[in-house]
């Protein structure tokens, strides 16, 4: 039916208790894992009961109020808003520009260059180096 959402496949991967030295050196510097960020191992299994928790109470919101409240909530957090990306789209390669939010569906807006916006939907987004302030009377 199409007014009603019967279920979702969901895939989510989160790296619980990986050291550093654990991820290929081609990763280590994006790459992250919650031991890394908070400084103690994370049980598999709480982490698993609170996602789940978590994710139940997203939908119930989903379903009394739409994706509004949760796409608002998704992009307040997001730290990527006015920063400079590269994304790589797999096959398609990669593709540039500046991030402007988050759409209606879920989408990376993505500002190019040439001042359109992309709909990016799907793709490993990496944060390119900010630019260099210009020297004084440069």
């Amino acid at each position: 039916e199409s007014d009603l959402i019967r279920f979702v496949v969901l895939g989510i991967g989160v790296n619980l208790n990986m050291t550093s030295d654990q991820f290929p050196s081609e990763l280590r510097m994006p790459a992250t894992s919650l031991l890394l960020a908070g400084g103690q191992p994370v049980s598999r299994a709480d982490f698993a009961r609170e996602l789940l928790q978590q994710l139940d109470a997203l939908y119930v919101e989903y379903l009394q109020h739409g994706p509004a409240p949760i796409l608002a909530a998704w992009e307040e957090r997001c730290d990527l808003i006015g920063q400079a990306v590269a994304v790589d789209e797999g096959r398609s390669g990669e593709i540039r520009g500046v991030v402007a939010g988050i759409d209606r569906d879920g989408a990376l807006l993505l500002t190019l260059a040439n001042g359109s916006t992309e709909r990016i939907l799907a793709g490993d987004v990496r944060l390119l180096a900010s630019p260099q302030p210009s020297a004084p009377g440069n």
